[in-house]
C-alpha cells in the first residue's frame, strides 16, 4: 500500500488547520503504525495533545509508542492515566494500559482494567481469551 499519498493528505489537513488535533493525531498514528517514522509520529502526537489536552486517542497512541519504542514505562503509564482521566471509558487506553501493567507484574490492577474493558465491551476479543 502507498502510505505516501495518505500521509500527504493527513499533513495537508493538519497544515490547513493547526488547531485540528484530530488531523495531527491521525497523521501521527499513520506515521507510527504504517511508515515507522517514530520521531515524526511522536511530534505529531505531542502536538495533537498540546492542541487538545483531552485527546485520549493521541495520549493512548503516544503512550503505546513510549512503552514499545522507547521502553519508557513510567511516561507511558502517566499518559494512559491522563487518557483515562480525560475519557474514563476509553476502551483502547484501558486495554493497552492493562496489557502494560500485566507485562510488568501489576496483575491486580491489570485484572481490574481488563474487567472494566469487558464491562464496556463484552465481546472485546483480546480480553475474552
Amino acid at each position: 500500500k502507498d502510505y505516501t499519498q495518505a500521509g500527504a493528505l493527513y499533513w495537508k489537513a493538519a497544515e490547513a488547520d493547526p488547531t485540528n488535533a484530530d488531523a495531527h493525531f491521525s497523521y501521527g498514528a499513520m506515521l507510527s503504525s504504517y511508515v515507522g517514522d517514530v520521531e515524526k509520529a511522536e511530534k505529531m502526537l505531542n502536538y495533537a495533545i498540546s492542541v487538545d489536552p483531552q485527546h485520549a486517542d493521541a495520549m493512548c497512541s503516544l503512550a503505546n509508542m513510549l512503552e514499545h519504542q522507547h521502553k519508557d514505562v513510567a511516561k507511558a503509564e502517566e499518559l494512559y492515566r491522563r487518557a483515562l482521566e480525560a475519557v474514563p471509558d476509553h476502551e483502547r487506553s484501558m486495554y493497552q494500559y492493562a496489557m502494560m501493567l500485566d507485562g510488568n507484574g501489576k496483575y491486580d490492577t491489570a485484572e481490574m482494567l481488563y474487567r472494566n474493558v469487558l464491562q464496556l465491551n463484552p465481546l472485546h476479543a483480546e480480553c475474552c481469551c
